[in-house]
């Protein structure tokens, strides 16, 4: 449990890093790169409490983890210039970002849910 919170908080820091060289060759302003930036705690934030919710009524959290880290990975491959992906655009920038959002926030909850009861 406690890898996939490191791992999940060394994705945000990469993102942190390498996201400000690779929103510049975009030409954006200083105001629509810190709006990109803040889109994933966003929807970390907004997404948490379902997750949480999903997770309180029983449902497999331990799935819930495995599925967030695999959509982190994809939003991952998607935010790159990656070969397979091509040449890398500013919707596909976004898109992979609020996808991190979203994984970020399923594969984390039920995670903090599972140390809070194990503290117990």
């Amino acid at each position: 449990m406690s890898m996939t919170v490191f791992f999940a908080f060394f994705g945000l820091a990469f993102l942190d890093v390498g996201l400000g060289p690779h929103l510049k060759t975009f030409n954006l302003s200083v105001i629509v790169t810190g709006v990109i930036f803040m889109t994933a705690p966003i929807l970390y934030a907004l997404t948490a409490p379902i997750w949480g919710w999903l997770v309180d009524r029983g449902h497999a959290g331990r799935i819930m983890i495995v599925v967030g880290n695999l959509v982190c990975v994809t939003g991952m491959v998607l935010i790159g210039p990656v070969p397979i992906v091509g040449k890398s655009h500013l919707w596909l920038t976004i898109l992979a970002i609020v996808i991190l959002g979203i994984g970020f926030a399923c594969s984390q909850v039920p995670v903090f849910r599972d140390m809070l009861m194990t503290a117990r």
